[in-house]
């Protein structure tokens, strides 16, 4: 082998690992979990088209993930499509997402297309976890607390008189909206 053929192969070495790093770096910022980063970073910045073209991406490598459907349904309602976020929102649910997030913008989605019922059975449903959960609570729980992020300590019991309070309020809000004082 000739002397210029052996100082040529460090360089021809070192441009190998240069492009297989390129390579490598560049197949790993399209991953699933990059791809939802990336997505969860415009939906901040309420950029949503390039957010959901994101979620496509990574939903292609995994149809099954639902915080990639949970958060294209987000991006799908923040840019004014109830009927894909609709759609996504239930494959979410099917994917054994929480109801506290899936649930409301569930409701959010069924109300923007105008499926009033839809929606108040979404509501219902939220409602009635709520009311079973409590149902099985002993009674030494109800004295167990929490921290409010505005009233401060408060216990279970606190909670429930503020739920039953907020509901009767809103209920109120909405008759005297509906006969125009509000």
């Amino acid at each position: 082998m000739s002397i210029r053929r052996l100082l040529r192969w460090p360089a021809m070495c070192d441009v190998v690992v240069v492009l297989s790093l390129a390579i490598l770096t560049a197949c790993g910022a399209d991953s699933p979990e990059h791809l939802m980063a990336s997505a969860k970073e415009y939906v901040a910045k309420r950029e949503y088209s390039a957010a959901i073209i994101q979620l496509k991406n990574a939903l292609r490598s995994e149809p099954n993930n639902g915080a990639a459907r949970l958060l294209i349904a987000e991006a799908y309602l923040g840019s004014r499509d109830p009927v894909s976020a609709e759609k996504e929102l239930r494959r979410a649910l099917e994917l054994n997402q929480p109801h506290e997030k899936t649930l409301p913008m569930l409701a959010r989605a069924l109300l923007e297309q105008g499926k009033h019922d839809e929606a108040l059975a979404a509501f219902k449903g939220r409602r009635d976890e709520t009311l079973k959960f409590l149902r099985g609570l002993k009674p030494e729980q109800w004295q167990r607390g929490g921290i409010h992020a505005t009233r401060g300590k408060m216990t279970v019991k606190d909670f429930v008189e503020l739920m039953a309070w907020h509901d009767d309020n809103h209920l109120d809000q909405l008759k005297r909206a509906l006969d125009g004082k509000a």
